[in-house]
């Protein structure tokens, strides 16, 4: 869900509020197509919004886990 090319995408929203897609992709040196459904995708996880057609992070930092193995 989270692979470094939209955590990359993630991390330069939140320090440039209010950029477009399109600028986006031209500002990541992007294919336009490959950042609009990554864009997509972290709308739905929540972690991006769309405020007057501008990106926007609503977070200052997020806490991610991952389990490796089960408990036992």
């Amino acid at each position: 869900m989270l692979k470094p090319s939209r955590m990359a995408l993630l991390e330069h929203v939140a320090m440039r509020d209010g950029l477009s897609i399109r600028q986006l992709a031209g500002q990541l040196e992007r294919d336009y197509r490959n950042v609009y459904d990554d864009v997509q995708r972290l709308i739905q996880l929540g972690l991006i919004e769309i405020l007057a057609g501008k990106l926007h992070v609503p977070y200052d930092e997020i806490d991610i886990r991952k389990t490796l193995r089960k408990a036992a």
